[in-house]
């Protein structure tokens, strides 16, 4: 992985200091030692090449950029170790999410690899193609309980931290959202998108069921116990204990019957 992403960048800074030499006609030993530049800044504070580009690096001495490119460093230790995360887990699920086969063997085998790879509770069942993921460098925490269901095609971006409770049943198709994106809500052609991230935590309480191709949406923080969302709801706001929600938005519409389980918990 590290040698992947030294080529990376790498290829990166060939890439603009062509363009950086272009504009100020400087010739090709200037340029490969705008590139030398580059690679010395990311071994050093982890920054990347439009990084540089934009704090102007190349006209600053040695001091000057050690100031600059200390304020890069953590950010850019977070990021490499984001990159690391995403990418054994995309290793992960091209490896287990396939499986097609809801019994036998490996059930069992893809069941446990989950549980132990997403540090779960006990007694998780996951049916095949149920997608886990962590968006935009953001640091989410996943925390599943004991008894749940995460049945196919489900999608669960903890991006924004999602945190899923003892007795949850998440159904085929459903689509959890977990961040969301500055621009999204504001109207400007020239907007910069890029840090724009927002994180959006959920809690899906103990007992829910979300219903098939349910969304939930970054508006929606809390599900509350034993809660019933409706197959196809899109959920744009917090839902109580034991309410059942349905359509699109998803609006309260009745409640759970208390049974004597559900009192006892």
């Amino acid at each position: 992985m590290i040698t992947g992403r030294f080529f990376y960048i790498l290829s990166h800074a060939v890439k603009q200091s062509k363009k950086l030499t272009s504009d100020k006609q400087k010739g090709w030993l200037y340029r490969w030692r705008i590139v030398a530049d580059m690679m010395l800044c990311y071994h050093k504070y982890r920054m990347y090449t439009n990084e540089y580009l934009s704090e102007h690096l190349y006209e600053k001495n040695s001091e000057e950029k050690a100031l600059v490119g200390e304020k890069y460093r953590e950010k850019g230790i977070k990021r490499e170790m984001w990159i690391a995360d995403f990418e054994r887990t995309r290793k992960f699920l091209s490896k287990y999410s396939q499986f097609k086969y809801e019994i036998g063997a490996r059930r069992v085998l893809r069941n446990k690899a989950y549980m132990k790879f997403f540090h779960t509770g006990d007694l998780l069942y996951v049916e095949y193609d149920v997608n886990i993921s962590r968006q935009h460098g953001l640091d989410g925490e996943l925390k599943i309980g004991r008894h749940v269901l995460l049945s196919k095609h489900a999608t669960l971006d903890y991006s924004g931290g999602l945190t899923i409770g003892n007795d949850v049943q998440i159904t085929d198709g459903v689509h959890i959202l977990t961040h969301d994106h500055k621009h999204h809500h504001v109207q400007s052609s020239s907007l910069d998108i890029k840090n724009n991230d927002i994180k959006t935590p959920l809690t899906i309480a103990d007992g829910c069921v979300l219903g098939s191709k349910c969304v939930i949406l970054p508006s929606c923080n809390y599900i509350g116990k034993y809660a019933r969302i409706g197959a196809g709801a899109v959920v744009t706001h917090d839902i109580p204990d034991y309410a059942i929600a349905v359509g699109v938005p998803a609006k309260v519409v009745g409640q759970v019957p208390l049974s004597n389980e559900a009192e006892d918990k």
